[in-house]
């Protein structure tokens, strides 16, 4: 009986080392995005499945809003590069993304970053030659679309930057 609680105690503690807690303030954040995501997608005739999943999203794609006053292109990018390798982290399951955003049957996947210093990645993207029952292979390119949503100290969005991006 002792050796039961303690396997349930360590797996309850791994649960917990495995699973990003999402804090209430933040969640708020990414079901602002959602929503103007929606509409966003909507316009441009995508739909998208949420991930319960939070990854890593470079900022290299968004240099110039990076960009500090007198500094070269090159030497924001280093700059950004520096930064992005002291925060890379490796995808984090998130319970409140899982519980929050229904899993819609879509064309495309949606993807959430960390919230940091108030600012959210986002990106979505179509998968084509992507079947239900498994994987076919397509010479085309697979599309993306990465957001950059910049919110203000009462956490509504101030500023949204969009950059799109082909994958092979």
């Amino acid at each position: 009986m002792k050796y039961i609680l303690i396997i349930i105690c360590l797996l309850g503690m791994f649960k917990n080392t495995y699973a990003q807690n999402v804090i209430k303030e933040d969640l708020l954040k990414y079901e602002q995005v959602y929503d103007y995501l929606k509409k966003d997608s909507t316009i441009n005739n995508h739909s998208f499945s949420v991930s319960d999943t939070l990854v890593f999203m470079e900022k290299s794609l968004f240099w110039k809003f990076f960009q500090q006053k007198d500094e070269t292109s090159l030497e924001c990018l280093n700059r950004i590069d520096s930064i992005d390798q002291q925060e890379r982290f490796t995808r984090i399951y998130s319970s409140e993304l899982a519980n929050r955003f229904s899993s819609d049957t879509g064309k495309s996947n949606l993807y959430f970053s960390k919230v940091s210093e108030n600012i959210l990645f986002a990106e979505y993207f179509y998968r084509f030659g992507m079947t239900p029952g498994g994987v076919n292979l397509s010479g085309k390119f697979n599309a993306g679309c990465r957001y950059l949503f910049v919110f203000d100290e009462n956490n509504n969005i101030q500023d949204v930057l969009r950059q799109f991006i082909a994958y092979k």
